[in-house]
């Protein structure tokens, strides 16, 4: 199983391995009337290389959709990971030229400004993985290219609300007293900047996601550790002239927060995983958190195998939202919710593949798109993956 944390204090490209109880409602429930899901169409994505996966997805507008990530070139005598950008333009993916300033480079996420104006991010570094750089990557929606920043670490998460408006967030490799801290990098249209946050754990601190509403009103979550392998929910917010920690409730022996996304100001989920001790060793649990614009609460979420992990969301309104993540059986895993409970929703798995979901984007409850990698059960080889959910009669799919 793969728990996705690119922001782990090892600053490493991690691969980890990572009855519904109550208040969740079962599977096929039916609680979201006409908005329910019919099976979707797995999508064949190119996978250059060896090792492919989709990391991060953008819906532009409907049927322009980007997805990001990495794979690892099979000409090199050492492992040397590329970026990775695919397009899909209502027919089919396509591979996109990226830029690769070093011997190993990697795309974690990615966010739509315009269609004609997108950010990629994640990091570059030599090829023994030392002297980590963080990477960001422009386009006007159909070249990519590298623009200069001044973080060392790692870019998880990127979100802005204009041109001249754009948020990343990752975690640098450690200060000289060896703790990893918060790297937030903000763009006013010209040049990125370096922007201080708390970093509360001791140990270490990282951000994997950030969503704006608004230049003063932007969000990020992550996690803090405050010991070494003891890991919390870490939620910063922006008000306009500083970030400070807001107060996130925390589950079991440890927990961390994946993704972030808001339906108001007042109402916004938070996913991610946390840990629960068993005679056999310890076991990932789902964790969602809710904001009434006061609080964060824990709300109850299926774990179907007792060992999974969510690692996206994506929320199309306040009784809408998707997230997925993986299972202890490395099946895909979706579930959705109406505002109030969580329901599992069908994906689907090629045949005699393990699917991992990274990925989640839905710019309407008929227009939801997934995307991670696929493990051959034959030759153990990873390849990119990508699923169209809930496609609408007479979709994109079928445009010229």
């Amino acid at each position: 199983m793969v728990r996705r944390a690119a922001w782990s204090a090892t600053l490493a490209i991690l691969v980890v391995q990572m009855a519904a109880p109550v208040g969740v409602s079962a599977a096929g429930a039916g609680s979201f009337g006409t908005a329910s899901c019919r099976d979707g169409q797995v999508t064949d994505t190119p996978s250059p290389g060896t090792y492919g996966r989709l990391e991060s997805l953008a819906v532009s507008k409907a049927g322009d959709v980007w997805a990001v990530g990495t794979y690892v070139n099979p000409k090199s005598k050492v492992v040397q990971h590329r970026t990775l950008v695919e397009h899909w333009r209502g027919k089919s993916w396509a591979v996109v030229s990226s830029s690769d300033p070093a011997p190993d480079d990697v795309l974690y996420g990615v966010a739509s400004i315009s269609p004609t104006d997108l950010w990629a991010v994640g990091y570059t570094a030599n090829a023994r993985q030392l002297d980590n750089k963080s990477l960001i990557e422009h386009s006007d929606g159909s070249s990519w290219s590298a623009v200069t920043n001044p973080g060392n670490g790692l870019l998880d998460g990127v979100a802005g609300t204009s041109a001249n408006d754009v948020w990343a967030v990752g975690m640098t490799g450690s200060n000289p007293d060896g703790k990893g801290e918060n790297l937030i990098e903000h763009w006013n249209g010209s040049e990125w900047k370096k922007v201080p946050a708390p970093d509360p754990g001791a140990w270490a601190n990282g951000l994997g996601s950030v969503t704006a509403l608004s230049p003063g009103d932007v969000w990020a979550v992550g996690l803090q550790e405050p010991t070494e392998n003891t890991e919390r929910p870490l939620i910063e917010h922006w008000n306009g002239e500083k970030w400070s920690v807001v107060s996130a409730p925390r589950e079991g022996i440890s927990s961390g927060l994946a993704d972030i996304g808001f339906a108001s100001d007042d109402d916004a989920w938070a996913v991610g995983w946390y840990e629960e001790q068993s005679p056999d060793g310890t076991l990932d649990l789902t964790l969602t958190e809710h904001w009434n614009g006061t609080t964060w609460s824990v709300v109850s979420s299926p774990s179907p195998t007792g060992d999974d992990t969510l690692a996206s969301e994506a929320v199309v309104s306040g009784t809408d939202v998707w997230a997925v993540g993986s299972t202890a059986a490395d099946a895909p895993f979706m579930i959705r919710s109406n505002g109030r409970h969580w329901s599992q929703v069908h994906v689907s798995s090629p045949t005699g593949a393990a699917v991992l979901l990274f990925a989640v984007s839905a710019p309407t409850a008929t227009d939801v798109w997934v995307a991670g990698l696929t493990i051959s059960s034959r030759s153990y080889s990873e390849q990119t993956f990508a699923e169209h959910v809930c496609p609408a009669p007479g979709d994109a799919r079928n445009a010229d």
